[in-house]
């Protein structure tokens, strides 16, 4: 059976199946990564990457949890040695640090630092020590091909049991009778759970336990970022200290810029007390921003 389109008059326009090299796949997917992780944002830092070991990786990204990725990419049926491919490619990432990340970005990507272009992808959902401090924690494995082999099948969903994110992506690419082009990605191997890993709960990140306490202690309904962060420094001034110090020669980023982006990730928590409303107000002299957004305290 082949895949058709229903136009408007109710009339029936035949989708053909097309080829796809694998440099308009790569240069496909280094465009819209998103396709890759089910639509969640993802960072291409790096397009055909040399490793320490002479081979050279399709794409590298950063996750806003300041995690890689490693995508392989192959347009026919995935050949046997692409796991031990994307196997040597993890071992060379797994070392990087952010220097070595951010040597990566500023070769790849325009010159911009790493940190510069974490900031401007991901916004108000990207927290900065996710990407100097935390960064690199783990890697997830993507092996995009247009046939996934059964034996590939096979050796993912074993080194997924044993703790390897490791995930097999099919994808097909069609054009119309238009000339409109369609891309469908279907996950082969990757929403099974890793059952050789060991299920934690996600520490809760202190900064969120601080603004617990913080958000208690404002007793007005609606709050913004600069009375969070004054109320900060008189609840925890040796925290304060600690941050200003940690930020003082960033010139693009700032304590006060940590406290607002914080306060923005904290209220996606189901269990925050507040939530982000669409209004804003006059922003403090010294704040830096004319405006800033108001959070409101959830009814109890």
């Amino acid at each position: 059976m082949g895949l058709f389109k229903v136009g408007t008059d109710g009339k029936i326009m035949t989708i053909s199946r097309e080829e796809l090299s694998e440099k308009a796949l790569e240069a496909l997917i280094e465009k819209n990564p998103e396709t890759i992780l089910e639509g969640e944002p993802l960072l291409i830092i790096g397009r055909e990457v040399s490793t320490d070991y002479g081979s050279m990786m399709d794409l590298l990204g950063i996750t806003a949890s300041g995690n890689t990725v490693i995508i392989e990419l192959k347009k026919g049926m995935t050949p046997r040695d692409v796991i031990t491919q994307i196997l040597e490619y993890a071992v060379w990432v797994e070392k990087l640090g952010y220097e070595e990340l951010n040597r990566i970005a500023l070769d790849k990507v325009n010159a911009k630092s790493l940190r510069n272009l974490y900031m401007e992808f991901f916004g108000e959902s990207g927290l900065l020590e996710n990407i100097i401090e935390n960064v690199n924690s783990e890697q997830l494995l993507v092996i995009v091909a247009k046939e996934i082999s059964e034996t590939i099948e096979d050796m993912a969903r074993y080194l997924r049991e044993r703790g390897i994110n490791l995930r097999c992506l099919k994808y097909t690419y069609f054009s119309g009778e238009s000339g409109e082009k369609y891309l469908h990605v279907d996950t082969v191997v990757g929403k099974e759970p890793m059952r050789g890993a060991t299920a934690e709960i996600s520490p809760i990140p202190e900064i969120y336990r601080l603004l617990d306490k913080v958000i208690e202690e404002i007793k007005s309904p609606e709050l913004t970022a600069p009375q969070v962060y004054q109320e900060f420094g008189r609840l925890f001034p040796d925290e304060m200290s600690k941050l200003k110090e940690r930020y003082k020669n960033t010139p693009h980023f700032s304590t006060k810029t940590y406290i607002a982006r914080s306060l923005m990730s904290y209220t996606k928590r189901e269990t925050a007390p507040i939530v982000l409303t669409n209004k804003t107000t006059q922003a403090p002299g010294d704040w830096g921003y004319p405006k800033v957004k108001m959070f409101r305290k959830k009814a109890t």
